[in-house]
């Protein structure tokens, strides 16, 4: 349930008994907050139910437990076997929102000064072509202890690891990202502006379930890939629209709250309408 109130540019933040399921609009939330804990972050949304759930929007910085750049592996340098290593090239082009499994390996040898990530770090590409796609992101989800290349960024933390990739992938993120860099032939990102990098952050029991809910969507979006490029593509915008729907709060300034039963409707209604475009399609291409 979205509320907007009576005026659209005022940000609003509402409170879910769960005892009795109403919502109660209060506009006074941010403000005693701040006012009782100037120190912490500034709230997004707030939920009180008894073993309720306070989203946060927080920087990077706030969460890292720790961040560095990886280490120069040159192309020359990648080998058939050897150490498990990430080149930034390859963020780019080879891995999405998370990978467990590094296309390329190295000799220990080749590396002056290593720089390892392993099971739930962010690597970010902060070297790049575009200003709309610098500092891509993605989780490792491996066991193996790997090396990061240079022009990498490596972020350790204590939150679910996809949570984190998703929401960096969204247009919020990706605007703060490209925000003051000029358009030339290279385009570099650092490591201060990554930790300035702002997210919206709910406890960890929160992020798994969005997790499993944004997990089941692209799953499903990827067993429709069938069918011409454009139907495709369209797929795919309709995917990061419900993905940045469900995560940039810092962006809209509401909080939306459903419940599970609400959110299985939606999924079950949205999977039988991409099933019978499906099954139309192929009917008529048999009966063609």
């Amino acid at each position: 349930m979205q509320h907007n109130g009576k005026n659209n540019n005022k940000k609003a933040y509402f409170i879910q008994f769960s005892r009795s399921g109403n919502y109660k609009r209060t506009n006074n939330v941010r403000k005693t907050w701040h006012f009782l804990c100037p120190k912490w972050p500034k709230i997004v949304g707030f939920r009180t139910a008894w073993g309720g759930v306070v989203w946060y929007s927080v920087k990077l910085r706030d969460i890292a437990t720790d961040i560095y750049r990886g280490s120069g592996i040159t192309r020359e340098q990648v080998t058939a076997e050897g150490i498990p290593c990430v080149r930034y090239g390859e963020i780019y082009t080879t891995y999405n929102i998370w990978f467990d499994e590094c296309i390329s390996h190295t000799k220990i040898e080749n590396v002056a000064n290593p720089k390892y990530f392993e099971y739930g770090d962010i690597l970010f590409a902060i070297t790049g072509e575009s200003v709309e796609d610098i500092a891509k992101s993605t989780a490792y989800m491996g066991n193996d202890k790997c090396l990061a290349g240079g022009d990498i960024v490596v972020l350790k933390h204590k939150q679910n690891p996809k949570y984190l990739s998703y929401v960096l992938s969204t247009r919020n993120a990706q605007q703060q990202k490209s925000k003051g860099k000029i358009k030339s032939k290279v385009v570099h990102s650092s490591v201060p502006a990554i930790e300035e990098i702002e997210i919206p952050l709910p406890d960890l029991d929160v992020q798994n379930r969005l997790v499993s809910v944004l997990d089941n969507f692209d799953s499903i979006c990827t067993d429709l890939n069938i069918g011409l490029p454009a139907e495709i593509e369209a797929r795919q915008k309709q995917y990061e629209y419900y993905r940045d729907l469900l995560l940039t709060f810092v962006e809209r300034g509401n909080t939306i709250l459903q419940t599970d039963r609400q959110t299985d409707r939606q999924t079950d209604r949205q999977t039988d309408r991409q099933t019978d475009r499906q099954t139309d399609r192929q009917t008529d291409r048999q009966t063609d």
